[in-house]
């Protein structure tokens, strides 16, 4: 038994798994088990995972028909044997002792979740800081409740979340992560990261924030922009946000409308992306985009506090002949869910 279990879904990741996994077997904190879940890759993937795992005895390499993201992290889960649980993405790579740092944290205040933050590698070459506004320290429940809760989906901005939705930039007390994954349903393609993220937060009883620790790169490549593109859809968003509804509207003290009708329009933003760039939708796309709805579909991105003002838009500007016939459906469900 390890005390880390790293996991890594592999898909057609050649040029970057190498270095990946040197990033983790390099770490000065060496009680750690690696599980590299090959997803069904069709270059060279699978054999280099298979070569690291001749070399290193704490590599597990598991093989899998190409079923996405949520399939593989729990096959990874299952197979872990570690008590707490990170996750690498396979073109990402880690500093040297960031699991030391985190192993630190543990050992002195015993968390379920453990945050830390990361530097963005953006594709004109230029970096971020990714760090949030929360107070770095140790969150008991009540401080979750109070502090992090109310703003994790949803922080006052377009494309700003309180908390990050990622994995990668957190490590989980086993039992949480796996509760918080199992259900995560498989056709969701693009924000699967967030189901589990967000319910594994409210599970948690506390959560240590490690501000300042900068132990994670996250590489921006064109491959990871073409693959987001390419998995969004409209059953994608509609499994996604149903099943962060039903597991974020917990209770009457938690008020999560807002956060979550505007995790809803970012997603449905990803939609319109895709539509722009497809041929036989340029047109609807156009009228979409030029027309009101379009418009203060705009505006609510960065305006989600007034419910009656949404309430109304939603009403009198959705069903306008330009808007295709399954995005409404997407924000029908929202309606529905929210405020009926």
């Amino acid at each position: 038994m390890s005390f880390f279990s790293i996991i890594i879904p592999v898909y057609n990741a050649e040029v970057y798994i190498k270095r990946c996994i040197d990033s983790i077997r390099n770490q000065s904190f060496t009680d750690i088990e690696i599980i590299a879940i090959n997803d069904g890759s069709r270059d060279d993937s699978l054999s280099i995972l298979e070569a690291f795992a001749k070399i290193d005895s704490r590599i597990i390499v598991i093989s899998e028909n190409n079923s996405g993201q949520v399939v593989a992290r729990n096959a990874g889960i299952q197979r872990s044997s570690g008590k707490y649980i990170g996750f690498v993405d396979a073109d990402d790579y880690i500093e040297k002792d960031l699991f030391q740092n985190i192993y630190d944290e543990i050992v002195i205040d015993n968390p379920d979740i453990v945050m830390f933050d990361a530097i963005m590698h953006k594709l004109d070459g230029t970096t971020e800081i990714m760090q949030k506004e929360y107070e770095g320290g140790f969150y008991y429940k009540e401080k979750l409740r109070d502090k992090m809760y109310p703003n994790m989906l949803y922080a006052g901005e377009y494309y700003t979340f309180g908390c990050y939705p990622c994995l990668w930039n957190k490590v989980f007390r086993k039992d949480i992560i796996r509760k918080a994954n199992k259900d995560v349903p498989t056709i969701v393609k693009n924000g699967e990261d967030a189901c589990a993220t967000y319910g594994a937060l409210l599970l948690a009883d506390s959560v240590s924030y490690l501000k300042g620790l900068v132990g994670y790169n996250y590489m921006i490549n064109e491959s990871s922009v073409t693959q987001t593109r390419k998995h969004s859809s409209v059953d994608s968003v509609i499994k996604l946000t149903d099943y962060i509804i039903t597991n974020t509207i917990f209770d009457s003290e938690h008020v999560m409308k807002n956060q979550i009708m505007y995790y809803g329009c970012m997603m449905f933003s990803m939609i319109i992306a895709d539509l722009k760039n497809t041929v036989e939708y340029s047109e609807q796309y156009s009228q979409l985009r030029n027309s009101q709805f379009g418009c203060e579909l705009a505006k609510q991105y960065k305006k989600m506090k007034d419910l009656p003002a949404l309430e109304k838009w939603l009403i009198e500007d959705l069903f306008h002949p330009g808007i295709l016939h399954d995005i409404k459906k997407v924000f029908i469900v929202f309606y529905n869910k929210l405020f009926k």
